[in-house]
Formats: C-alpha cells, sequence, structure tokens
C-alpha cells in the first residue's frame, strides 16, 4: 500500500494481524502454575509461619467482632494487609485457608502485572508471559502466598502503582483520584509499598515548577493520600495506641563490610532471579557493552572473593543442589554475571528516559522506586531474604522497560523455558517440604499440650512462641492493643520474658524443633515425607530436668511411642 507524500511515494505500515487465540494462550499460561500448585499443595491447614501468627490473629479478631486491634508486634502499618486478609475470610471463614487465597489472589494479580505491563513496552507474548512466570513460581512468591507475611503484599501494591501510574497528560481527574487512594491504601499495606507512590508524586511536583503537570491533578492526586494517611495517625495515636515496634528505629547504621554484603546479596539475588530474562536480551546489545560489562563482572566478583571468600547467595535460590559446592559456585558466577549485565542495562535506561522525566512520571518511576528500595535495605537494622520479593517484581518492571523487543531464537527460547520449568519444580519442591514440616510441627506440638505439656515450658522457636504463648497470654480474649511501652522497665523486661516470641529459645524443660540441641537428649522423633526427602520433628528433654517433675501423661505419651515402629524413642 503506498501513498503520495510531497510528490513522493511513502510506504504506509500494515497493521500486523493479529491471531485471536494467543493472547488468551497467555493469560492460560500464566495462570497454570497456580492452578497447579492448588492441586499439588492445598492450601489448608492451621499452620502459621514466621511472623503471621500475629497479623492472622489480627485478622481473625476483626472477623469475629468487627474491630481492628493491632498488638505491640507489627513493626509495618498492617492495615491494609489485614483488611485484604478479612475481605477473603467474610467468604472462607477465619482460617488459615482464606488468608492464603488472599495471598494467592494478590500473587495472580502481580503476575499478569507484569505480563501486560510488557505488551504495553513493545515485547512479544512469549517475554511477557516468561516476566509474569519469573514472579509466579519464583521461591519467594510460591512460599510466601502460602502464608500471611506482608512481603507479597507490599510487592502487589508497589507493582500496580506502578502498572497503573496515570501518565500526565491524562486528563480525567478520577484517575488521579483513584491512583490517590491506591497510595494511601499502599501505605496502609506496609509503607514502603507506597515508595512509588512517592516517587511519582516527586516527580509531579517538579512537573509543576515546569509546567507539565496542572495544579488540579497533582492536589487530587495528593489528597485521598494525605487524607488516609492523616486518618491512620489519629487512629493510632487516639484510639489504637502505638504498637512498641512502631517506636524502635528499623534503621541502623553498620559496617561499610556488612553493607556491601548485603549488596551483594541483592543484585546476585535479582540476577539469580531474572536469568530466564536475561538470556533473552539480544547479542547485538551485549556485544556493544561487553567491555563495561566484563570490567563490573571483574569488579564485583573480586570485590566478594576478596572480602568474603565466595560470591553470597540466598540459599532458598538454589535450593537444595546449593549442597554442592560446585553448584553453588557455578550459580555464584551466573548470577554475578547476569547482575552486572543487568546494571548496565539499568544504567543505560535512567540516561535515556532522565531528560524527559518530566513529561511522563511512568517512565522514571520504576527505576526510581527500585533503587528507593535497594537503599533503605541497605540501610535498615535486619536483612531476611524475603525482602528480595519485595524488589523482585520492581527489577522486572525495569528491564522490560530498558530491554528492546526483539524476536528471539527458538533455541533461546527454549532455554528460557527449561530454566523457568526448572525454578518452578524447585519451589513447588520447596513449598511442599515446608507444609509437611509445618504439619508434622504443629501435629506433634498438639500432641504435647495433650500430654499435659504446658507452651511455658517448650522451646519452639519464634512462631510457636508467638501462637502459643505470645498471642493468647498477652492479647487474651479481648485482643488488648498495644501496652508495652507504657510498662516500666523493670515489668517490660518481665513481660518479654514470659510472653515475647523473642524468648523462644531459653533452656526450658521441653524442645520441640527439627534437630537437637546441646544440653538436651532426644526423647522422640517424628518423620514426615516430602518430595525432597522429608525430615523430622524432635522432642527433647533438659539433660538436668528431674523427670519426677514432668506431667505422668507425658511419661506415659512417650512411653507409647515404642508401639510405633518408624518413630526413634530413647527415654
Amino acid at each position: 500500500m503506498a501513498a503520495e507524500l510531497n510528490g513522493s511515494p511513502v510506504r504506509l505500515a500494515q497493521k500486523p494481524t493479529r491471531r485471536p487465540l494467543s493472547g488468551w494462550v497467555a493469560l492460560l499460561a500464566l495462570c497454570l502454575p497456580y492452578v497447579l500448585l492448588l492441586i499439588l499443595v492445598p492450601p489448608g491447614g492451621e499452620t502459621p509461619a514466621a511472623d503471621d501468627f500475629d497479623y492472622s490473629a489480627t485478622a481473625f479478631h476483626l472477623l469475629k467482632t468487627g474491630r481492628l486491634v493491632l498488638s505491640d508486634w507489627p513493626a509495618m502499618t498492617l492495615v491494609g494487609h489485614v483488611l485484604w486478609g478479612a475481605l477473603f475470610g467474610t467468604i472462607g471463614g477465619a482460617n488459615y485457608a482464606s488468608l492464603r487465597l488472599s495471598m494467592l489472589a494478590l500473587s495472580v494479580m502481580t503476575t499478569l502485572s507484569l505480563y501486560f505491563w510488557c505488551r504495553r513496552q513493545g515485547h512479544g507474548q512469549f517475554f511477557s508471559v516468561c516476566a509474569g512466570l519469573m514472579f509466579a513460581v519464583n521461591p519467594f512468591t510460591v512460599l510466601y502466598e502460602y502464608t500471611f507475611m506482608t512481603d507479597l503484599t507490599g510487592a502487589a501494591a508497589a507493582t500496580a502503582l506502578l502498572v497503573f501510574c496515570p501518565k500526565f497528560s491524562e486528563t480525567r481527574l478520577s484517575r488521579w483520584f483513584a491512583y490517590g487512594v491506591s497510595g494511601g491504601f499502599a501505605y496502609l499495606v506496609r509503607e514502603t509499598a507506597a515508595i512509588p507512590f512517592l516517587v511519582v508524586v516527586g516527580i509531579a511536583f517538579c512537573g509543576l515548577f515546569a509546567g507539565t503537570v496542572e495544579r488540579e491533578k497533582f492536589f487530587v492526586m495528593l489528597f485521598p493520600a494525605a487524607v488516609l494517611f492523616v486518618a491512620y495517625q489519629v487512629w493510632l495515636h487516639d484510639w489504637s495506641g502505638v504498637p512498641y515496634h512502631r517506636q524502635t528505629s528499623m534503621l541502623a547504621t553498620g559496617s561499610l563490610g556488612e553493607r556491601f554484603r548485603r549488596l551483594l546479596l541483592i543484585l546476585t539475588g535479582l540476577g539469580f532471579q531474572l536469568l530466564p530474562v536475561v538470556v533473552l536480551l539480544r547479542w547485538e546489545i551485549v556485544r556493544q557493552k561487553w567491555r563495561r560489562s566484563v570490567l563490573l563482572l571483574i569488579v564485583l566478583a573480586s570485590s566478594a572473593y576478596i572480602g568474603y571468600g565466595t560470591i553470597p547467595m540466598e540459599v532458598l535460590l538454589i535450593g537444595k543442589a546449593g549442597s554442592i559446592p560446585f553448584v553453588r559456585v557455578a550459580a555464584g558466577w551466573v548470577s554475578i554475571a547476569a547482575a552486572a549485565q543487568l546494571l548496565i542495562l539499568w544504567t543505560r535506561l535512567f540516561k535515556q528516559v532522565l531528560p524527559g522525566f518530566l513529561q511522563d512520571a511512568w517512565k522514571l518511576a520504576p527505576i526510581l522506586s527500585l533503587a528507593a528500595n535497594i537503599l533503605l535495605m541497605l540501610v535498615t537494622r535486619l536483612y531476611f531474604d524475603r525482602y528480595l520479593l519485595s524488589l523482585l517484581p520492581l527489577a522486572i518492571l525495569v528491564t522490560a522497560q530498558a530491554m528492546p523487543p526483539n524476536s528471539v531464537s527458538q533455541r533461546t527460547r527454549a532455554i528460557a523455558a527449561l530454566l523457568l520449568l526448572l525454578t518452578a519444580v524447585s519451589s513447588f519442591m520447596h513449598l511442599q517440604h515446608h507444609q509437611q514440616r509445618q504439619q508434622k510441627f504443629w501435629s506433634v506440638a498438639e500432641q504435647l499440650h495433650a500430654a499435659g505439656i504446658e507452651p511455658r515450658v517448650v522451646d519452639g522457636g519464634l512462631t510457636y512462641a508467638g501462637w502459643y504463648r505470645y498471642t493468647p497470654a498477652y492479647r487474651g480474649e479481648t485482643h488488648q492493643g498495644p501496652y508495652l511501652s507504657r510498662l516500666s522497665r523493670e515489668e517490660f523486661e518481665m513481660a518479654l520474658l514470659g510472653l515475647s516470641p523473642y524468648s523462644d529459645y531459653a533452656h526450658r524443660a521441653i524442645l520441640l524443633d527439627d534437630q537437637n540441641r546441646p544440653g538436651y537428649r532426644v526423647l522422640v522423633e517424628f518423620p514426615y515425607d516430602s518430595w525432597s526427602g522429608g525430615g523430622k520433628i524432635v522432642v527433647a528433654q533438659r539433660d538436668d530436668l528431674d523427670e519426677t517433675k514432668l506431667p505422668p501423661q507425658f511419661l506415659e505419651w512417650v512411653r507409647s511411642m515404642n508401639a510405633v515402629p518408624h518413630q526413634r524413642v530413647d527415654f
């Protein structure tokens, strides 16, 4: 097809033929892991994990009484997270299955958001599906969508704020108002989830002076977020009470060596997780920047070996294969090489979008949000591997934005698909092992209690202490609000000694754990099976304990274990 323009023939681009089913096939591929997960590893079972003993108790209390009462435990806002879980609880009841389904729903929405973001950047179906699946089958995603921790909720909220950020040319004020409401709700989930919103607000504020943003749009966006922020602060200080952990500083200045190690863990973690997309990078782009990539790789790797003797890697990402030295070393080198390439890509993107950032915030907001989150993790007092879950979707957004759309060979597609398959298998196996362990652990705990052992004499880890000591004794039937900060120092220390999960291991009479500890002797081992080989739950007694002080029914229970041939008894 041709047309005349200034007397010269111009060929008009023909609209590509669209295959109607391709989009539906992509959506089915993105939802397939979740269907398989629900079938292979059902989400039922009242088995709390990590800190969610407190978050779930707050949600359950809200469902039963209609009152939102925080404890002293949460360090984040938590309100939005609890409301989201309670929404699913109104349908499925006050149980862990409902809370896990709420997390699975957020995970699905985040996966689909990443897919649509990639399509908006001009990427093909295969690349976009790979980007979505990288999040869906990631080991942190798979593990924490079966808990009620806030990491997944925060990641989903931050992703939505970036994917659905309105363009500065958007004239409908309702879009700006809705975005402000979303930013305020993200803050109510956890503060870090609102970082993308703050980035957009900062860019829009600069746009006010540059004349690219109208004042009406800016204040319509800012108003609902400000109202939610002020309302939460008033409720927290005048009605609820400020949780003790919110009054403790989460920031700390540590050694440069520790901060650099964190940075390496973050970079290698992101590099390893984004491998399926990195292999799709067009060779011409790699060749253009190969000198910088190699130099950066040498600097990062040599710094790691000089400082730590190896390249730090999060164990969960490698799985059980990480026990093989060659696999661990190879994974470290591959991860840091991928990280070097990603840093080159992200730097190039930053240089491209910086000159025109006042025209549209969505172009610069993803990379600034990612950088802000990484910086925050470097200065926090504590760092856990699950924090990578908050960075992963942001890194996928930035990488998809930085990589130019291109067609890839069948061989490259096969490599990317294989990496995703291996990741999915490893993640599913780890989750199934975790669930089997959890079910056995809490089953043995109930047997201990039925045999006359009180939770106050059991060392069972943080979650056990929270579920059986902190929540019942501290919160009680009325679920009293925060009060620790109002106690005297002596009362505070006594309260923590008896109630807090921080006193999870205090050399108590009975040990309930995955392995024995010094000063204890094993009474019973309860094995459990899993796809990755299974494990055992150990019940042990303190060496110096007078057995006559133990409940008679407990001693009988231990003796009765002799009748079970597959359980080891030493009593």
